[in-house]
């Protein structure tokens, strides 16, 4: 039996959609060897029309920071984003939500 772990993604560009391409590459694998079980559940982007080459399931996608945030089934949140801000707010936000952070910046 495996252990799930539910994961928001905070920005989707290069780095994001490669993360994105990887645990579902390698998802199956993590699950048999891990017993862990990788779902992302929410990806926050700044432009819902915009092309990224993956076929995110129906209501993956959220402009809203608070559908990453707020979520009490997520319990990583990784930032992707870029820059000072807004990460860092967002970063700070899920902290005192009480979720793991993980930051992709250096």
């Amino acid at each position: 039996m495996s252990r799930e772990i539910i994961i928001g993604f905070l920005g989707c560009g290069n780095v994001g959609s490669g993360v994105w391409r990887l645990l579902e590459g390698f998802g199956p694998e993590i699950e048999h060897r891990a017993g862990l079980k990788f779902t992302v559940k929410k990806v926050l982007v700044r432009d819902l029309t915009r092309q990224r080459g993956i076929a995110f399931p129906q209501g993956v996608l959220t402009a809203n920071p608070d559908d990453v945030l707020g979520d009490p089934e997520i319990q990583i949140v990784v930032e992707f984003l870029g820059g000072e801000e807004p990460a860092y707010s967002l970063m700070l936000r899920a902290l005192n939500a009480g979720k793991t952070v993980v930051t992709a910046n250096k």
